[in-house]
């Protein structure tokens, strides 16, 4: 006793340990990659181009009476290795998603004699005006340019007011540019000005007061968007398309979500050692499981009146429901041994399609036999829905109706609930923490959350974390199991008796139950076939499927079986049988704030 109190205190200590030197590479790999310039990381945006640098980019924007915008670009850029000059991409989006006219664009130099520029119409809704040398590359050093050009169509009515949102000179220039000042020359009036500045989905208050901002460092990914509601006695809004314009100083869905995943992937780092604070209750718990564990031998056959859908959930818990498609490929065997069904695979029949080494089709046909009993009224409902047809055959393909697929996913998930609550699996075995260690979680989600907001890069070092974490808190759940320490006392047998055809299965030790060295042929009450479903059910099938592959052949001709022992053919037996997962795209906005004229640039 003493000495496993012992091993278990090293392991806490161990994982204590490694959660913590995880918290502080994290604050020191967020400092290297900031000082390395490592940006784009959970960042939209394109990567970092430091064959260059912008050194002021300067930013005025004039509206006129009838509308009319007319924009002034001063660039200063230093050129650290040759480069011909800068592509500037000039997004023709509008706010409310029609296209504005770009016209009269012009490109001047004080630093470059006769500059040359082609202007290019993008199919895109860009303008890409490519400036500088047209052959030749411009000597290192600093350049300027200026680029003007009019926007026609900038100026929208939103909430029965004028308003102007500009996103600016875009959020896609893919270098760091150390100063920014944006200028809005407007009519007089008592106007409704706003500025902010960041990646999308972000927005942070650029410095000074309207109409004129600055912002400093501005890396990849970034831009600034400016907003101007203009006094309705000085802009009439009625010759202005009315546009829905959602608030332009509030985080959107990109922002929430990317704090969500650094919050998530920082949490899940910190698993280990919320595993390991706790108070007395927690400590016990992980001793009886140690202890029913390490008083549990091996068996060779399950318990009489315990199906492979329950023996799943009581071994491997609630989480079980992961893996789903090896908890129907048992089931599936399982009711085919018990003579309910017939199961049989179907060859890959369309044009171009073969069938691979594991002989496997492009789905499965199954009927039912009229024979045998369901176990309970849900395993009943799930063999009507999943043969619909009664005794005739089946098809469970590519083509088979979405409608049949939900009935009998539906009707799945009333069965395993069933075997789940047969089993007395909690609703929840996750390892109880202590105040102190919740206290250690919410700390570490505000460090990930401060780094990613001052030092994007320093999240690698998060993900680094999880992965190392995540194969901790697995060898924790393999070796203490702490969820069997909640199983209530009229349980523990039966899981005793299945831990330990656990153990057996998973050496594949079958030959000591069968003479299959020697003979090929499989009776059909022979252990080795009795025992698939569970195998399957535990998560060993294709270890199985390795070292019994002849005799697993052999069985399913010699008696008929569809046998989804391997991973290729359980994947498919799962993805026929159930609703076919949609996607569908989503777009985020353009430019910190959705406005117009946005865009970005690069270097040629």
């Amino acid at each position: 006793m003493f000495q496993r109190r012992v091993r278990v205190r090293r392991l806490r200590f161990a994982l204590a340990a490694l959660a913590g030197l995880t918290l502080i590479g994290t604050g020191v790999l967020g400092a290297v990659a900031t000082s390395l310039e490592w940006d784009g990381l959970l960042t939209p945006g394109p990567g970092w181009d430091d064959r260059y640098t912008i050194r002021s980019y300067d930013v005025a924007g004039t509206l006129a009476a009838d509308g009319t915008y007319s924009v002034t670009e001063d660039i200063t850029v230093e050129w650290h290795e040759p480069r011909r000059g800068l592509i500037r991409d000039i997004d023709r989006s509008a706010p409310d998603g029609r296209e504005m006219t770009v016209r009269d664009i012009e490109v001047t130099s004080d630093t470059q004699d006769d500059v040359w520029f082609e202007v290019l119409d993008d199919t895109d809704g860009v303008d890409s005006v490519h400036l500088g040398e047209e052959v030749e590359y411009r000597p290192l050093g600093v350049d300027h340019y200026r680029i003007s050009y009019e926007l026609d169509g900038l100026l929208v009515a939103s909430d029965g007011i004028a308003t102007l949102r500009w996103d600016t000179f875009g959020d896609q220039w893919d270098t760091l540019i150390e100063q920014v000042s944006v200028t809005l020359e407007l009519p007089d009036g008592d106007h409704d000005l706003a500025c902010v500045v960041g990646a999308v989905g972000e927005a942070f208050a650029c410095e000074g007061t309207g109409p004129d901002w600055t912002a400093e460092s501005m890396r990849p990914g970034r831009g600034v968007t400016v907003e101007a509601r203009l006094d309705p006695a000085a802009v009439d809004p009625a010759g202005a398309p009315a546009a829905d314009l959602g608030p332009l100083e509030e985080f959107d869905r990109v922002a929430l979500q990317r704090l969500g995943l650094i919050a998530g992937l920082t949490a899940g780092a910190t698993l280990p050692l919320l595993g390991t604070v706790g108070g007395p209750a927690t400590r016990r718990r992980r001793r009886q499981a140690a202890q029913r564990i390490e008083t549990t031998g091996v068996t060779y056959a399950p318990p009489r009146g315990l199906s492979p859908l329950t023996g799943g959930f009581l071994v491997r818990g609630e989480h079980t429901t992961t893996n789903d498609g090896e908890l129907f490929a048992a089931w599936l065997l399982d009711t085919q041994q018990r003579g309910l069904i017939d199961v049989r695979s179907r060859p890959k029949e369309r044009e171009g399609d073969t069938t691979d080494a594991d002989g496997d089709g492009d789905g499965f046909a199954v009927r039912l036999t009229g024979r045998g009993t369901p176990s309970s009224e849900e395993e009943g409902a799930a063999l009507r829905s999943l043969v619909p047809t009664g005794e005739q055959w089946s098809t469970w393909d590519d083509d088979t109706p979405d409608k049949q697929r939900t009935a009998f996913e539906t009707d799945w998930q009333a069965l395993k609930k069933h075997h789940a609550e047969e089993a007395g699996v909690p609703g929840s075995v996750t390892l109880r923490i202590g105040p102190a260690g919740m206290a250690m979680g919410v700390a570490a989600v505000a460090l990930a959350v401060v780094l990613a907001q001052f030092a994007p890069g320093g999240l690698i070092a998060v993900i680094l974390g999880l992965i190392a974490a995540w194969a901790a808190s697995a060898y924790t759940d393999h070796t203490l199991r702490t969820a069997i320490a909640y199983l209530p006392d009229d349980r523990i047998e039966p899981w005793r008796q299945l831990e330990g055809l656990r153990r057996f299965v998973s050496e594949a030790h079958a030959e000591q139950i069968s003479g299959l060295a020697d003979d090929p042929n499989v009776a059909l009450d022979d252990p080795f076939l009795q025992l698939l479903p569970w195998v399957i059910a535990f998560g060993y099938g294709e270890q199985w499927a390795e070292r019994f592959d002849q005799n697993i052949r052999a069985a399913t001709e010699q008696h008929g079986y569809y046998a989804p022992v391997r991973t290729t053919q359980i994947t498919a037996a799962r993805s026929v049988a159930t609703p076919q997962a949609s996607t569908a795209g989503g777009g985020g906005a353009s430019g910190v704030g959705s406005g117009g004229g946005g865009g970005g640039g690069s270097s040629r």
